[in-house]
């Protein structure tokens, strides 16, 4: 064999260090004892945690199941078309064979949506919702073209004569097919099945569209990537990894077994065997994560924010987990992105318990989508401080119930900023440019330019957002990135000088740096509400109802707002945090401050569009 060169060898490296990089970074990080990207120690902890983790126990579970079922499915349905279309003739084969490469050569969104629209109408009609049924179909739909692919070539390559000597040698008919001209095809059928498991296993485009309430794995991860790529992600990433790996080198090892005994009198056996007993750990996996839901008398769908629930995490409260356990309630738990993504969701889907925002509570309020509470069912709404109720977005206290609360603050780091941070200002700062944050929403950015101009952003105008639109076009030069959630890596490691967020994340990003600072802006701020809603296609309020007063609990309220890092407006809950949180003004702004901020209230949709068109322009620029 001939010997690589010097080059070679090191263009070969080169290769593979560009492929294998980024996977040996987040192994590394699968070990780190801090949630940020700053390398802190390290820890096993991620890995023990990842497997307490119920929801993502449970999504692996669903995961697995979907997957193993629409491979078998797939399978069965792509080898007979595969058979039927081989025995079409001419201009009709062709025909066929074009309209099922379709699926394959559609972009997923488009399919995704098409079939997301399908279910919508034929829901409608059967009266059904998307769940697990819609999610298998379409997976279904997508896998068995694979399936074709792989099964096609082995039944060019099967002597056509084959099936008519198997029945002149004795076989029947069915004999034949099965003992002759499926072992034939057997090669391409099992190429097409782990093709079909492995796409459904990664799929989330579609999977988003039609899964209803239903985690898969993929979204599970989609939704943790909200706020910052959890550590418990890289544990699993990592694992998936190396399973996927040593399944690789088994393969391997078997095929080369296999080529070494080609003379012995069952050459597929270890090949067969090894695909079994992978089925049968994939069935065992997808079991175990049904397992958890089998032995609750009730369900309730809960909807909200990514990570803004206390898990068990450093110490707090698993609060889903306990209120399984207190009431034998199974909670089928999913979260979101933005208010916006939660409404369109209530549009096609029910759900029991909703928490958003406070300018999104008073928009459902006026369409008519949610219940009035029964406030006999939530004795613990005694809890809750005056001072967060009879709030602009629900006036007589009818349809929901506080959650959260917070102000937007500015963080910025004290040894990257050149000069004062009194307010937003800041942000306009030119000894700075090239290291300043802004808002990646147009509602949050043009809010901002409002107040430095002195308008009022709880109500805006058109006027009122052009003026606001020239002011962030004017620093746009000034702005490193218009961000979201990346503010926290950006921040954390010191690659940008300030940026306005959420207190409760700023809190948090202070304990991964210590040059990190904040200022409340003296010109007032927005102050937020989030707040627990009941949906009126709810299929359970009162249980609902019994969520939402178990969520008052003081316990329950510590937990969540050490875990979230936001106000909490349960007055017994705040009497039992440390006093070091109760102290902290950047949490709990004292009143006077509270005074001088404003709330968001129902946009009308026009204005909302044009915020966002003059944002996009603004940014853009």
């Amino acid at each position: 064999m001939k010997k690589l060169s010097l080059g070679r060898k090191f263009y070969v490296g080169l290769v593979f260090i560009f492929l294998y990089a980024p996977i040996a970074v987040l192994i590394a990080y699968s070990f780190n004892d801090s949630k940020s990207s700053v390398w802190n120690g390290f820890t096993f902890d991620w890995y023990i945690k990842l497997f307490q983790d119920q929801a993502i126990m449970t999504a692996l579970g669903n995961t697995l199941i979907v997957a193993l079922l629409a491979a078998v499915f797939s399978t069965i349905l792509g080898t007979v078309a595969s058979l039927g279309m081989y025995n079409l003739k001419g201009a009709k084969r062709k025909i066929i064979q074009t309209v099922s490469n379709i699926p394959i050569i559609n972009p997923e969104i488009v399919t995704g949506m098409s079939l997301m629209l399908l279910f919508v109408f034929l829901g409608q009609i059967l009266n059904f919702e998307n769940g697990f049924v819609t999610l298998l179909l379409s997976h279904i739909g997508f896998c068995t073209p694979y399936v074709i692919l792989s099964v096609t070539p082995k039944l060019r390559q099967m002597d056509n004569h084959l099936f008519e000597a198997a029945q002149d040698l004795g076989c029947t008919q069915l004999q034949a097919f099965f003992r002759v001209v499926i072992h034939e095809l057997l090669p391409g059928i099992v190429s097409g099945f782990l093709i079909s498991f492995t796409y459904s296993l990664d799929d989330f485009i579609i999977s988003f569209f039609t899964s209803g309430k239903m985690q898969t794995l993929p979204i599970e991860i989609y939704t943790m990537l909200k706020k910052r790529v959890s550590p418990k992600i890289n544990a699993l990433s990592t694992i998936l990894f190396v399973i996927i790996f040593a399944v690789l080198i088994i393969t391997n090892i078997s095929g080369a077994k296999q080529e070494k005994n080609k003379e012995s009198n069952n050459p597929g056996k270890g090949k067969r065997m090894l695909c079994f007993a992978l089925a049968l750990i994939i069935l065992l996996g997808g079991l175990v994560g049904y397992t958890r839901c089998s032995n609750h008398t009730a369900v309730i769908n809960v909807f909200n924010w990514g990570e803004n629930i206390a898990n068990g995490e450093d110490g707090t409260l698993d609060v889903i987990a306990e209120f399984e356990k207190k009431y034998n309630v199974k909670v089928n738990y999913n979260e979101y992105e933005s208010n916006e993504e939660m409404y369109a969701k209530l549009q096609n889907e029910s759900y029991d318990v909703i928490i958003p925002s406070d300018y999104m509570i008073g928009k459902l309020i006026a369409e008519d989508m949610l219940l009035p509470l029964d406030f006999d069912n939530i004795p613990n709404y005694k809890n809750i401080a005056d001072e967060y109720k009879n709030l602009p977005y629900d006036p007589n206290n009818e349809y929901s119930v506080p959650y959260t609360w917070g102000v937007v603050a500015l963080c910025y780091n004290e040894n990257m900023f050149e000069g004062e941070v009194n307010g937003f200002d800041a942000l306009w700062n030119e000894a700075n440019k090239g290291e300043i944050l802004m808002f990646n929403n147009s509602r949050d950015a043009l809010a901002i330019a409002m107040q430095k101009l002195g308008i009022d952003p709880s109500n805006p105008t058109k006027e009122d957002i052009d003026k606001a639109c020239e002011l962030l076009k004017e620093q746009k030069p000034l702005v490193q990135n218009y961000v979201m959630d990346q503010v926290y890596d950006l921040m954390e490691c010191d690659q940008s000088a300030i940026a306005p967020y959420y207190a409760g994340d700023i809190y948090y990003m202070m304990e991964n740096n210590e040059a990190l600072n904040y200022c409340l802006p003296e010109e007032g701020t927005n102050f937020f509400v989030d707040a627990m809603c009941i949906p009126k296609n709810s299929e359970n309020p009162e249980l609902a109802e019994l969520f939402i007063n178990f969520m008052l609990e003081p316990e329950v309220g510590v937990s969540n707002s050490e875990y979230i890092g936001y106000a909490s407006p349960n007055s017994a809950a705040v009497a039992l945090l440390d006093e070091e949180i109760r102290n902290n003004t950047l949490i709990y702004p004292p009143k006077e401050y509270l005074d001088k901020c404003y709330m968001y209230s129902n946009t009308p949709a026009d204005i909302y569009n044009y915020m966002q068109e003059k944002f996009i322009e603004a940014s853009t620029s």
